[in-house]
């Protein structure tokens, strides 16, 4: 899940039995900014911002809804569902711009994110 702290920094989590996160920068309002997460797990959770890897955090992480239908939410909440109820993203709307939107099957290298945030 990607989403923002209460402190307007971007936050990046992903949990099953574990939490695994990373908080990233404050982005600057009224800037275009290119942010990617990739998974795999040998080498855990990656932030990449505008093309350069900014952190990452190792963790164990199974997906349990593999196989079975689920939903995508851009810019909700997702308020009532118990997502965003711990960790570091705060729940609330996303109120801003989201241009070209990604989700691949398999995980980026560092070098295909710069050439998608560098084109």
């Amino acid at each position: 899940m990607l989403g923002f702290t209460s402190s307007g920094n971007v936050g990046v989590q992903s949990w099953n039995s574990n939490s695994v996160s990373i908080t990233g920068p404050v982005v600057t309002t009224n800037v275009w900014t290119h942010l990617a997460v990739t998974y795999e797990p040998s080498y855990g959770l990656r932030l990449y911002v505008n093309g350069a890897q900014y952190g990452s955090a190792s963790g164990s992480y199974t997906y349990q809804a593999a196989g079975t239908p689920v939903s995508l939410l851009l810019g909700s909440s997702l308020s009532g569902l118990g997502a965003c109820a711990s960790g570091v993203i705060t729940m609330g709307q996303y109120n801003g711009y989201i241009d070209e939107f990604e989700l691949y099957s398999r995980e980026l290298s560092a070098a295909n994110v710069y050439s998608l945030a560098n084109p």
